[in-house]
């Protein structure tokens, strides 16, 4: 026996569910100090600082300050949208976005700091040939 089920009544329910959610923007504005971007505020007391130059939307970074000052946010409150320039923010890419770069950057920095019985092998021999060949200029 099939169910009747209204897909409207499911996407109305969803989208309620998702706009009550505590990750749901409610506000959002334009800061231009210290670097460009945008303060977005969440139903759970979260405040989150997004610099345009950190997850690279080039028009957002081009954009005069007065197009920017107009924020949309759309009704699932998972994005952002800046009518005059005509582009948008999802809290969430963004978000992952930050901590990848982040995330790649501190793996870098902790692979260059680490050290291996391998890598001290491989010094001791660099330095019995005289250790490590100049740059040549």
């Amino acid at each position: 026996m099939a169910r009747n089920i209204d897909p409207y009544a499911l996407a109305r329910a969803r989208g309620a569910e998702l706009a009550n959610a505590p990750s749901a923007i409610v506000s959002a504005r334009y800061i231009s100090r210290p670097k460009r971007g945008v303060t977005v505020a969440l139903r759970n007391g979260m405040r989150i600082d997004l610099p345009f130059d950190l997850f690279g939307v080039e028009r957002l970074m081009r954009a005069r300050p007065a197009d920017l000052e107009e924020i949309e946010i759309d009704p699932m409150g998972e994005s952002i949208w800046f009518p005059q320039v005509d582009e948008g923010i999802s809290i969430a890419g963004a978000m992952i976005a930050t901590f990848r770069i982040a995330a790649r950057r501190e793996l870098n920095i902790s692979a260059a700091k680490s050290t291996s019985p391998r890598k001290a092998k491989a010094s001791r021999e660099n330095g019995r040939k005289g250790g490590r060949p100049r740059k040549a200029s």
